[in-house]
């Protein structure tokens, strides 16, 4: 949900590369280049061509494996991490003694998550109360209670509802509303007349249909609740703004009482909505794109409850498919792994299922990761590296004549201010209320999902935790939050190479 500037690709390898592998200069009687030369293709002349020059041996000896769309350094780093990631789980799936809580929640996930035959069984039974409920929606106040209660277990229909930092008062945390309660990425899927939009939609319709005939048991009835989930959406999707516009940030801070949201979409019940999200005393909200919630307000009076059951079907089904039996996540995968971005096989359980851990309790698993792939030398190594980097940008922030006095004392004290973090937070992450049981992989997810949705949003009205992070150890990226004036590097990259 947070803003943040991603840091280069380029930038980080090379940042890696030079400082966490390289033996410490003062050890060294000569400087070792950071470059693999071995990756070189020295038969490709470098003013023909520069990148076959230096990454033909690379691409010859690293093919993109067909469960990825895309290959390269990081996702080798990131496919190297789930492995070791595996070995953890696989540990604490086998001993005996488990030293705490958190170590029993991750087995217990990872159990459930594992257990195919008991996934196979179920069906989309899990998905049972929660149907059970849009079956029963008899007005527009049930309506809109149920969409705050899927939202709590990670469903966003009809909108985008969140609790994050406040773009323009970096020390508080504000609710944030947006659009979305959209399958398809990007609106120009539903709007544009090129060919591979029409495709898209095309290949969309026959998902949808296909994913509600397997949780309705009907293919007439799949097909004609496609037709019902495209109308919804289309309408949705005419009122979104552009990834262009969407970069006004400017235009995406429109703060709103509640009782101007209840003017602009009155046909929302914000109170009930509210409550039953569990925000509680909250007196202001940042629309981000007015236009799509006044069209939110207009369906609706103008789309029958019939027509609502389905869409919530289907934002349920679309959101847990990939938790319930092969046959949802084989026709979740055929649609938006191999037709949207060209993947040809999907990954082999044990990957999906680490990464999905990583996503919903990523700290309790990162902790035990850190303990093995980043000891304290290796931080202490980083910490070094970045105090170092400061105070060479300090240096150099002080040298520069062509600054004037002002500017260079608020670059120096915006300098000062820099909080770096490196490998794994300073305080984990309180998993003691997070209730992991044994009844089903979606559960799990769906308790998850409703453990994080509850702690976001209990920060509203509380000061900003500077100390919080967005990433998971594990991960291999690392971002610049501009609103924190925070550079993170979780552990995951810090790994060769």
């Amino acid at each position: 949900m947070q803003r943040r500037s991603f840091l280069s690709t380029i930038l980080v390898c090379a940042t890696v590369a030079s400082f966490t592998l390289a033996p410490s200069i003062a050890a060294e009687t000569t400087r070792n280049s950071g470059i693999n030369r071995a990756t070189f293709d020295t038969s490709v002349k470098p003013g023909d061509d520069f990148y076959e020059y230096v990454n033909g041996n690379w691409i010859k000896e690293n093919p993109i494996p067909p469960e990825y769309s895309r290959w390269g350094a990081f996702p080798k780093l990131r496919d190297d991490n789930l492995i070791a990631l595996h070995e953890i789980l696989e540990d604490l799936d086998t001993k005996g003694h488990l030293r705490n809580d958190d170590e029993r929640k991750l087995r217990d996930f990872y159990r459930t998550a594992m257990d195919e035959d008991a996934i196979e069984q179920a069906g989309a039974t899990p998905l049972a109360p929660h149907l059970k409920r849009i079956n029963d929606i008899e007005n527009r106040n049930d309506l809109i209670r149920e969409v705050g209660r899927l939202r709590v277990v990670g469903v966003d229909a009809l909108f985008s509802f969140a609790v994050y930092q406040d773009e323009k008062h970096s020390d508080q945390y504000a609710a944030h509303l947006n659009q979305g309660g959209m399958g398809l990425p990007d609106r120009d899927y539903y709007l544009g007349k090129s060919k591979d939009s029409r495709r898209v939609r095309d290949e969309y319709h026959k998902h949808v249909a296909k994913m509600l005939a397997l949780l309705t048991g009907d293919p007439q009835a799949g097909a004609d609740g496609a037709d019902v989930v495209l109308r919804i959406e289309t309408q949705l999707a005419e009122k979104s703004r552009t990834p262009v516009q969407l970069r006004d940030r400017e235009a995406q801070y429109n703060v709103k009482t509640v009782a101007e949201l209840s003017s602009l979409a009155p046909n929302v019940v914000w109170k009930q909505y509210l409550h039953t999200v569990g925000i509680k005393n909250v007196s202001d909200v940042i629309v981000g794109q007015p236009e799509f919630i006044e069209r939110v307000n207009r369906l609706l009076s103008s789309v029958s409850l019939d027509d609502w059951r389905i869409y919530l079907q289907w934002q349920l089904v679309h959101a847990l498919a990939p938790y319930l039996s092969k046959n949802f996540e084989d026709e979740n995968f055929r649609f938006y792994s191999q037709e949207l971005r060209g993947t040809k096989h999907m990954q082999p359980r044990w990957k999906r299922v680490v990464a999905v851990i990583d996503g919903e309790i990523g700290e309790a698993l990162g902790k035990l990761y850190v303990e093995k792939r980043f000891p304290p030398e290796a931080k202490k190594r980083m910490d070094e590296m970045v105090k170092n980097l400061l105070a060479a940008y300090r240096d150099r922030l002080s040298s520069r004549d062509w600054m004037g006095t002002k500017t260079k004392d608020l670059a120096l004290a915006k300098l000062a201010s820099v909080l770096p973090k490196i490998g794994y937070p300073a305080k984990w992450r309180d998993y003691s209320k997070l209730q992991v049981g044994t009844d089903s992989y979606a559960d799990n997810v769906m308790r998850a999902e409703a453990f994080e949705t509850h702690r976001r949003f209990v920060r509203l009205g509380k000061p900003v935790d500077r100390l919080e992070w967005d990433m998971t150890p594990p991960t291999v990226n690392a971002y610049y939050n501009e609103s924190m004036n925070e550079v993170v590097f979780p552990a995951g990259i810090l790994q060769p190479p």
